[in-house]
């Protein structure tokens, strides 16, 4: 099926600042569903993880009056800015926003930490050229793994499974 993708992403923007864009950047567009990464900003600075939930929340509202579904995504997970910044309460809290609005998450946080422990990604290679080389590897998986869901959430709501039937 066709698909058009549009980034509105813009660096340094708190769930707060993306809330307040969607009437007029998002809603326009009439998208089909709308992904929405946050929280790596607001963990960054350490904002209010209450005041991002109310964004979001917020935000959603409005992308469902616009008949966009949302799929939200949290942030990244690395070692090293684990170790100076604490990304947990806010991939927990999109969590809790997910589960009280009924909308996707996608487990980004939670999935490139499981790599990481078992050892499947490796971020502290000494090598900038094989750091590169694994996070490139670790975004095709993620983007594979999004692309997944998008692709069986629009085949559930077109009524169609993908799957062909036996001979």
């Amino acid at each position: 099926m066709p698909v058009t993708l549009v980034n509105l992403a813009q660096r340094g923007w708190t769930a707060v600042d993306m809330a307040a864009a969607i009437e007029a950047r998002v809603i326009p567009l009439k998208p089909t569903v709308v992904i929405w990464q946050t929280g790596s900003v607001e963990a960054v600075r350490d904002l209010d993880v209450n005041l991002m939930g109310e964004a979001i929340g917020a935000g959603i509202v409005k992308l469902r009056e616009g008949h966009s579904d949302v799929i939200l995504i949290e942030p990244q997970y690395n070692p090293r800015a684990a170790a100076m910044i604490n990304f947990e309460p806010y991939a927990e809290y999109m969590q809790r926003i997910a589960d009280s609005w009924d909308v996707i998450l996608f487990n980004r946080h939670e999935i490139m930490k499981y790599w990481v422990e078992e050892g499947i990604a490796k971020f502290d290679d000494p090598s900038r050229a094989l750091q590169r080389l694994n996070a490139d590897q670790v975004h095709d998986c993620l983007g594979q793994l999004l692309a997944d869901i998008v692709e069986r959430a629009a085949r559930r709501a077109s009524g169609t499974t993908g799957e062909t039937s036996p001979r």
